[in-house]
């Protein structure tokens, strides 16, 4: 993680990491207050985790989720705006973005010093550098595009740890370095809680290590808001990284990036953009897949009786009903307020889950969307999971919702494209694989097989075989140790068992940690240093069963990469 921390007020630089003697507890979490207009929330959303660590800048364009690695060398992450994982591209000479900005076409964002990348991400180009100039601003870590600097020309607020200014879309500079700002790494701009008094969200990683602070843009001082974000779902004592706002839905929602391993992505509802006289959102959206798993279904609602500002409903003049972000057209809807619309035997073309919508509007404006995900067709085999796995054998069970015939099961060894053709027919759940090879990864495709045709294809769910019976192997104690609390920062230890690897073994997070390895009784074991950032931080100790120590080495003594200890 990239993290700062004060020292009587003054910051100390090592490479990358900004050292303090405060031994400071992370899980000392600040409460919450906020001094906002009430129409501020801090709703939680979503939150979902990134596909590793490191990944601390975040921004959106509204149709994508995009992040990237702030020791990286310009590959860029790309997600759905749910989450789930789509590819990743990489933008030669766009190195070590901290934080992004986003103002409508280009993406911003540098590494911590005064060029400052304009980025084309459907083209996956370098645009331009722009090299700024800001009194007082020594690097930019965090930028986010404010569309009224510059007297409505555009511009960014840009800063370093402890800094923030403002700078043309140019570079030039529009507001010198202002104080009272501490261990930033992202901002985001809101103009919808108080549009009167636009401000700033500032990600901090001063007490509680994700606190969000306010910033009236008007007045160029701080509010008095401080939102600790440790109540985001799967927090793990993580700190702050990128920060971006945008508006969806009939919501304004910030979008926040804290750094744990992996990074944890998060949403705030802060405000309703919606008119407060257009419709709430319909009640009781209801989609019912065909039972037999064809591909159709069901679906139904009522109207809303409420508008926006939770009073009664003038009336509904139209209404828009959307699967998978398509528009439906052909039906014929009832538009009285609290009325009940029921459609049946609608189709999709594919199995698989989709998102359906329904948004009522009257002369006011759309009004809040409704939601729900169904899957429709088939449905395959759920929750796939492996058990008493061996060196030969193992196990695996499912849950299943519906009631199909039997279960087609394909194995593989792990990188095998599949064929589509069962290894296995099965009525058995769980069932049991037998004649598999020790030490060897297997890849597992399962569907279920029905009467009327089978599900889509679910899979690889992976496992690996023991390298010898569990009844032959012995636990040995990895102790790790980190003398500046993040974890070995991408060292680890590689276990070469009798010529095979069977794992690398590393401290993820802290100070200290341990883990058991199990190795094979008799078996021929090489310890291999997988050399990190910060190798002079690490500590080792190796404990046999008997609790007898075979090797360690201290802080600062971490050896050179490569074999360091057999036995």
């Amino acid at each position: 993680a990239e993290k700062s921390a004060s020292i009587s007020n003054q910051l100390v630089l090592k490479n990358q990491k900004i050292i303090s003697v405060n031994d400071i507890s992370p899980s000392a979490h600040k409460t919450s207050t906020s001094t906002n207009s009430p129409k501020t929330q801090w709703d939680i959303m979503y939150s979902f985790n990134a596909t590793a660590a490191g990944q601390q800048a975040v921004e959106t364009d509204g149709n994508f989720i995009y992040t990237t690695d702030w020791a990286g060398t310009g590959t860029f992450h790309k997600y759905t705006m749910t989450g789930t994982f789509v590819s990743d591209f990489t933008i030669t000479g766009a190195s070590a973005v901290r934080d992004l900005a986003f103002d409508g076409t280009y993406f911003y964002g540098a590494a911590a010093n005064m060029s400052l990348f304009k980025m084309d991400f459907n083209a996956g180009t370098l645009v331009s550098t722009i090299t700024a100039t800001c009194s007082g601003v020594t690097g930019i870590r965090h930028c986010e595009y404010d569309p009224t600097l510059n007297s409505g020309a555009g511009g960014f607020w840009i800063g370093n740890w402890a800094e923030l200014g403002a700078i043309s879309m140019t570079g030039t500079q529009l507001v010198a370095n202002i104080t009272g700002n501490a261990d930033c790494y992202g901002s985001a701009y809101d103009n919808w809680c108080n549009p009167s008094n636009p401000r700033l969200l500032l990600f901090q990683q001063g007490g509680s290590g994700v606190e969000i602070h306010g910033f009236d843009i008007n007045t160029l001082t701080f509010t008095g808001l401080v939102h600790d974000a440790a109540d985001i779902p799967g927090f793990d004592v993580g700190t702050a990284g990128g920060l971006a706002s945008y508006e969806a839905s009939g919501k304004f929602i910030l979008l926040g990036n804290i750094q744990q391993d992996p990074n944890l992505i998060f949403a705030y509802e802060l405000a309703i953009t919606a008119d407060p006289a257009a419709p709430a959102a319909v009640e009781n959206l209801t989609v019912t897949p065909d039972a037999g798993g064809a591909l159709i279904y069901d679906i139904t609602w009522n109207n809303p009786t409420l508008n926006v500002a939770g009073t009664a409903l003038s009336d509904i003049t139209s209404i828009s009903f959307y699967v998978d972000a398509v528009l439906v057209t052909g039906l014929t809807y009832n538009f009285t307020v609290g009325a009940t619309n029921t459609f049946t035997g609608q189709t999709v073309a594919t199995a698989g889950y989709h998102t359906f919508k329904v948004v009522c509007a009257n002369g006011s404006g759309d009004g809040l969307p409704a939601s729900v995900t169904e899957w429709i067709g088939f449905i395959p085999p759920a929750n796939i999971t492996f058990s008493n796995i061996e060196d030969v054998s193992a196990n695996v069970a499912w849950t299943q919702v519906g009631t199909p015939n039997s279960w087609d099961i394909e194995i593989l060894t792990t990188g095998t494209p599949p064929t589509g053709t069962p290894t296995y027919n099965t009525i058995t759940n769980p069932y049991a694989f037998t004649g598999l090879t020790a030490s060897t990864s297997y890849d597992v495709y399962m569907r279920a097989v029905y009467t009327g045709g089978n599900s889509l294809w679910v899979g690889p769910f992976t496992f690996t075989t023991q390298p010898c019976p569990t009844a032959n192997q012995c636990g040995y104690v990895f102790g790790f140790t980190d003398d500046y609390g993040d974890g070995w920062n991408g060292a680890a230890i590689n276990v070469i068992q009798n010529g095979v690897s069977i794992g690398q073994f590393t401290l993820a997070s802290g100070t200290t940690g341990s883990q058991t390895v199990s190795i094979c009784d008799a078996a021929s074991i090489d310890l291999i240093w997988v050399s990190g950032s910060w190798d002079e931080e690490c500590g080792f100790t190796l404990t046999d069963p008997f609790g007898t120590i075979l090797t360690s080495f201290a802080v600062g003594a971490a050896p050179a990469a490569g074999s360091f200890y057999t036995f």
